[in-house]
């Protein structure tokens, strides 16, 4: 029988196909390395500028802060319209684990009106939810009632407000006017940036009028948040000129 002999391996051949695959790997390697480095001097020499500035304005908020409604003098220098403090019944979503529950049990303790429960979990949920959402205007009567019973309602707090009042009620309602919520119409009139942080402005009489003058120049704070939007520090606020400084005589 005649033997069958094997062929010998070619090492040099089998030596340059290994150093063929390695520098073509390498090319590969420097060349996405390449790139990487060139999008990196992109983003870090010629674009700083443009992403330091986005960066700064993710991180920090401008909140703005509502000025407080200035006074109403008659000519005898007796106060018309003043704002005295008030508590505000206010929510967190987030700590609240079932919210109709909870507006049902501040209904029984006559802090909201069963009427308003499908508007506030509107409102509630319109807001994100580490937000504060104010709920409602409360008596200092109501305040204590929940005070007492704030350990039954986590997520839901108290804190000071004002509201708007006229010591001669309807004796001077006719010229002092009144208050009430921005509506659609009022938007339509006026410079809503002036009016950021503000819920009320003036619907008669004096009060609207004069309601450039009494409604004063909004005020704002900066804020340090994260990507969320929830906010890491508070730094000092810094305020508009607040109308409480401005009164007019009647």
């Amino acid at each position: 029988m005649a033997r069958r002999f094997q062929p010998l391996k070619d090492h040099w051949k089998e030596q340059r196909l290994f150093l063929s695959r390695v520098i073509a790997a390498a090319l590969v390697i420097l060349g996405f390395t390449g790139l990487l480095v060139g999008r990196l001097v992109h983003l870090q020499i010629f674009e700083y500028q443009r992403f330091s500035e986005l960066s700064q304005d993710n991180r920090l908020r401008i909140e703005p802060l509502a000025p407080t409604r200035g006074l109403i003098f008659d000519r005898n220098g007796l106060i018309i319209a003043e704002n005295l403090p008030t508590w505000q019944l206010v929510a967190v979503p987030e700590q609240i684990d079932d919210l109709d529950a909870v507006l049902t049990e501040l209904e029984k303790l006559a802090l909201i009106e069963p009427s308003e429960h499908a508007v506030l979990v509107d409102l509630v949920r319109s807001h994100r939810r580490f937000e504060r959402v104010k709920l409602r205007n409360l008596t200092e009567a109501q305040a204590a009632r929940f005070a007492v019973r704030r350990h039954r309602f986590p997520g839901v707090d108290i804190q000071e407000g004002l509201v708007r009042y006229y010591p001669f009620g309807a004796a001077s309602a006719h010229a002092v006017g009144y208050v009430g919520s921005i509506s659609t119409r009022d938007l339509e009139r006026i410079d809503r940036r002036g009016y950021a942080a503000t819920s009320h402005i003036g619907k008669a009489g004096i009060e609207r009028s004069y309601e450039s003058v009494l409604h004063g120049e909004v005020g704002y704070r900066q804020q340090v948040v994260n990507a969320q939007g929830r906010i890491l520090l508070d730094p000092a606020s810094r305020g508009g000129s607040a109308a409480d400084q401005a009164s007019i005589g009647w």
